[in-house]
């Protein structure tokens, strides 16, 4: 770029790539990014970008006619869907996988194999039970496989969903493959309504799930709860579904006290709840990659996301429609809000807010202080700067 005294020059983009998404950022707020590949067109930079072969892309960033340099990476692509679900013990221990009711469930058959899927052993999920206070079977002979570490334990079934069942493992492990290994057929059609639902919960042993491969398509409550409490879990997997369903990410990485950055969020349709208590307690949170992108909310879709995430100090959203509506009758009322309490508990102290330029967020005060309270941590941050995009 060429500087010229008294005009901003944009910062030069940053392109990421991680599991055949690429991403550009730019430090400069109110900058437009361009990106093309190869020899192609550069076009308008909107939003993160799926690839199903290998390329180069390039980028610079604009802003009031001045340019930044030109950046570019070369991205290769990679076919994920032929890999196992796997586990991978970084220290010894035992893998159960188990129902989490005693009631209300139908018998499951899962398939595990330790030598890279050259012969596989049944694994029976219905023998035993996990009590929510923490893990302690009814039955110390259930089924579960001892693994050392470095061991890779890979599975398949033929299910369609897992509501009501947990894996749950005694040491440190990561999780990577694809989950849809154990969907019937493979099939993103087979999936019903919470078939991923508090799969992980409260495995606070479970390190990394950052290249475990998910669908591209949600369901209802799909992910509620999945990796809720695990607390050592520092890198989350990827999310590629652009189109949500209701409640579909709630509370699905709440209290991951380790987490330091969100994974990031694709999603331009948003759906009820989508997004209610995806990050709730996570008290190390320090930045949402990549921003939420959407332009359209709809009710309480952010509801209570950052609820007491204390280090947070940075968020991008694009809605240009946020509400904040209530009504009352007598003493008693009900709140219609997409961000209901979405930075309760966050940093007090200055942060960085950008906002769709269009956007208002002067919600209208209340006399009721309980509602005045809530207004506030539904909108933006009191101390943050704010910046237009």
């Amino acid at each position: 770029a060429t500087y010229v005294p008294g005009i901003v020059t944009p910062d030069d983009p940053v392109i990421g790539f991680e599991s055949n998404v690429i991403t550009i950022t730019c430090d400069t707020p109110e900058a437009s990014i361009y990106y093309k590949f190869g020899s192609g067109s550069y076009q308008v930079y909107s939003g993160p970008i799926t690839i199903n072969s290998d390329v180069i892309v390039y980028a610079y960033a604009s802003l009031n006619g001045v340019n930044s340099d030109t950046v570019s990476l070369y991205c290769h692509y990679v076919d994920y869907t032929g890999e196992y679900f796997t586990i991978e013990m970084i220290k010894s221990g035992y893998i159960y996988f188990c129902r989490t009711e005693s009631t209300g469930y139908t018998d499951l058959t899962v398939e595990y194999s330790i030598n890279n899927g050259s012969s596989w052993n049944n694994f029976t999920s219905s023998l035993n039970k996990i009590i929510s206070s923490g893990p302690q079977f009814q039955n110390s002979s259930a089924s579960r496989i001892y693994a050392s570490a470095g061991t890779k334990v890979r599975f398949k079934g033929n299910n369609t969903s897992y509501y009501k069942r947990q894996l749950w493992v005694s040491n440190d492990f990561k999780i990577y493959g694809n989950i849809m290994t154990l969907i019937l057929n493979n099939s993103e059609s087979s999936l019903e309504n919470y078939s991923f639902s508090g799969l992980f919960f409260r495995n606070n042993k479970l390190t990394s799930a950052e290249s475990l491969i998910l669908p591209s398509t949600v369901t209802t409550h799909i992910y509620e709860d999945m990796f809720n409490y695990c607390t050592a879990l520092t890198d989350p997997p990827v999310l590629p579904a652009t189109s949500m369903a209701t409640g579909c990410y709630r509370s699905m990485f709440a209290n991951c006290t380790s987490m330091v950055y969100t994974p990031k969020l694709l999603a331009q349709v948003l759906d009820i709840n989508c997004y209610e208590s995806m990050f709730y307690g996570c008290t190390s949170l320090t930045d949402v990659w990549g921003g939420l992108p959407a332009t359209t909310l709809v009710t309480g879709c952010y509801g209570q996301m950052f609820y007491g995430c204390s280090s947070l100090d940075s968020i991008e959203c694009l809605a240009s429609n946020p509400w904040f509506t209530v009504n009352q009758s007598g003493s008693s009322y009900t709140i219609d809000c997409p961000t209901y309490n979405w930075i309760y508990g966050t940093k007090s102290s200055p942060g960085i807010f950008t906002k769709n330029a269009t956007a208002d967020w002067n919600f209208t005060s209340s006399s009721v202080q309980s509602i005045e309270t809530i207004r506030k941590n539904s909108g933006i941050p009191e101390l943050w700067s704010v910046y237009n995009k």
